[in-house]
């Protein structure tokens, strides 16, 4: 890291970091809540400065590379119009009653709590299987800790729906720089980039209120392309943040360790840096030890690694590592419930793979971090797990596209093959965008723009009948 870099680092991360050491106090009742709420308001605006002063490297020379490509510079303008189609979807949804305490509600509460009265995140919507009230009793993550000096000086829903909109579509940035690095084709990256955005599977989320799922695209993609530019250090930090995601992301950064592994095999790097390998999978191997002991000391109902709604995966309840016994003694239960909804389970896979699946096969290993979600799903009787319009669809996206790159790149010296392998998946994007994304144009019924046009008539009627009255 270049000195320069140094200093915007230490520069944010003493602006950053005193909102978490207040926050920390107050959680501790060491000062009272009129102090706590002074300087809290004063220290989310320094975090906002420090974020923005720590990412000013990144922000220069992604304002460089729009200045000196103009495929790059076509991405960025879709990408900002989506992120404005999809926030406008998402609160036009809020607006017209169509979000739920159920998850939306559940957020509101637990970072309003955290922010303005120092609690850990404390809801009332599950305190019958979660008595302590603390969200992370419920899903371990942490990464909405990030969340909270941003959400204090708006306390609104349409804080979290932008900011979900924003980091659904941001990771396109990242993803085009990976393929740029690795194909060294503007072509490629451009296209890989579209077919991101089309993507109905990256959309889905914006259907159904605010999640922490929104961060695994960013974080997962951030984190393979500091990998691959052997940054290890920012690969190092983003890693530990994807982990903060949600419990069950430290079994999907596990199964990453073996395509990073063969990356340094193959360029026979594995002698210089098993050192950075070995510290990364102690990390990840000791989160997911630790994180059971945790979530067990808030909420003594539940351990993070553990099955409890026997309809969700064959009728097991219990530790996921034990299901093979499960499975080996009552096969035919599993096998029915692999059959459950099996066209269902077919066609979403269909739709979240149609574009990036095929050239990613060629990638073998970087489809490993798929496995884990795919599987709990297709084992499973609860049709929002093999559904569009919910978070789910993040355990597969990014991996899908990651392994997308890679596969492109092994056949990239044949510029006949990539050229059909492109057009391909860029018809299969734009069909697929079309039928079943949120922010396709109005062919299909109750399309984003109908919604958006119906809904903000119908909330204007009754804004201007209230002001008659």
């Amino acid at each position: 890291m270049k000195l320069n870099n140094k200093i915007h680092t230490l520069i944010g991360m003493s602006l950053i970091i005193p909102f978490y050491l207040v926050w920390t106090l107050g959680y501790l009742n060491t000062i009272s809540l009129g102090l706590y709420e002074t300087l809290e308001k004063v220290l989310s605006i320094t975090f906002i400065i420090g974020l923005i002063i720590g990412l000013t490297p990144i922000t220069y020379r992604i304002i460089r590379l729009i200045r000196e490509d103009r495929y790059f510079l076509t991405i960025i303008a879709i990408m900002t119009l989506f992120i404005v189609l999809g926030s406008s979807l998402s609160y036009i949804k809020y607006l017209t009653y169509n979000a739920y305490a159920w998850d939306l509600g559940i957020f509101e509460q637990a970072l309003f709590s955290a922010a303005f009265y120092h609690r850990l995140f404390y809801y009332t919507v599950e305190l019958y299987t979660n008595p302590s009230g603390s969200f992370l009793g419920t899903h371990f993550s942490p990464i909405l800790f990030t969340l909270t000096p941003i959400y204090y000086l708006n306390p609104h829903p349409i804080t979290l729906l932008v900011l979900q909109a924003f980091l659904l579509y941001i990771p396109v940035i990242p993803l085009y720089i990976m393929s740029m690095r690795l194909t060294r084709d503007r072509n490629i990256a451009f296209i890989t980039s579209l077919i991101y955005l089309l993507s109905p599977g990256i959309a889905s989320p914006l259907y159904f209120d605010f999640h922490v799922e929104v961060f695994i695209p960013l974080l997962y993609i951030i984190t393979v392309l500091f990998i691959l530019m052997r940054r290890w250090t920012p690969a190092t930090v983003s890693m530990a943040l994807f982990l903060m995601i949600i419990e069950y992301t430290p079994i999907i950064a596990l199964t990453m360790i073996i395509p990073i592994m063969y990356n340094l095999i193959k360029g026979k790097e594995l002698s210089k840096y098993v050192v950075n390998v070995i510290l990364i999978s102690a990390m990840i191997i000791l989160y997911i030890a630790v994180t059971p002991k945790i979530m067990g000391l808030i909420n003594s109902y539940k351990s993070s690694f553990t099955v409890y709604n026997p309809s969700t995966i064959a009728g097991y309840s219990g530790n996921p590592i034990n299901f093979i016994w499960y499975a080996m003694k009552y096969w035919s239960f599993v096998k029915q419930s692999i059959l459950t909804n099996i066209r269902q389970k077919i066609m979403y896979y269909a739709i979240l793979g149609g574009a990036p699946l095929f050239p990613s096969l060629l990638s073998p290993l970087w489809l490993l971090p798929v496995i884990p979600y795919t599987a709990f799903s297709i084992l499973s009787t609860y049709t929002s797990y093999y559904s569009l319009g919910l978070q789910y669809t993040m355990y597969v996206m990014p991996q899908l596209f990651v392994a997308y790159v890679m596969g492109i790149n092994r056949i990239k010296q044949f510029k006949q093959y990539v050229k059909y392998v492109l057009t391909s998946s860029l018809i299969i994007s734009i069909l697929l965008f079309v039928l079943y994304n949120p922010l396709s144009p109005p062919l299909p019924p109750r399309k984003t723009y109908t919604y958006l046009y119906g809904n903000l008539i119908q909330r204007g009627l009754r804004l201007s009948i209230q002001s008659l009255n």
